[in-house]
């Protein structure tokens, strides 16, 4: 339920606050990995059901934001957050 009320809401803010709003969820996928580790984490498969239509809302941001967001997005690629949640479901963009 967190994760969709937290997506419904970036959807809404203002665009000065939808990066802020990535950083809350990579926080929260961190914080759940650490403490529950990658095999009992909750909160990346909900949140990569629709991380496609989360960068799709989070890139309505000013321009200067879209550079954040996109090494943000390098960063989750990068160490593979979503990466096994995406391939099941062939939502990888």
């Amino acid at each position: 339920m967190l994760c969709f009320k937290l997506i419904f809401v970036l959807l809404q803010c203002k665009p000065e606050y939808k990066v802020p709003g990535l950083y809350v969820i990579d926080s929260i996928v961190r914080q759940s990995r650490h403490q529950f580790g990658a095999e009992k984490d909750v909160f990346a498969p909900r949140f990569a059901k629709n991380m496609k239509l989360t960068f799709l809302y989070l890139f309505q941001c000013p321009p200067e934001d879209k550079v954040r967001l996109h090494v943000k997005y390098n960063i989750c690629k990068d160490l593979r957050c979503f990466w096994p949640y995406w391939k099941k479901k062939n939502c990888i963009f």
